[in-house]
């Protein structure tokens, strides 16, 4: 059968930051976990495999709301390093058995 999904969540990434070559007076941040509101819309469609066994497939898209930047600064100077894309798609293929 078709599948559709919407749900809230959370984009979790570990940050480490790494000292480079451009500016030794640089001070780098502790690592850290970051984390954004997720919004998440999916349809598929199930095929079952046995009485037990289905698979499905899936195409998704996740939106972050808000953007998120990564950002070096130096004195009063503050430079864009890493720009997450807002809208991410994807495929997914899924087992269950039940």
């Amino acid at each position: 059968g078709l599948d559709a999904r919407l749900g809230l969540g959370a984009d979790l990434s570990h940050l480490t930051p790494l000292a480079g070559t451009a500016n030794a007076t640089a001070t780098l941040t502790p690592p850290r976990w970051s984390n954004s509101l997720l919004v998440t819309a999916a349809v598929g469609a199930t095929v079952p495999v046995t009485k037990r066994i289905e698979i499905e497939a899936l195409v998704f898209a996740d939106f972050l709301p808000a953007a998120v930047d990564y950002n070096l600064a130096v004195g009063a100077e503050t430079t864009t390093i890493v720009s997450s894309f807002r809208l991410r798609p994807g495929i997914a293929l899924e087992f269950t058995v039940r």
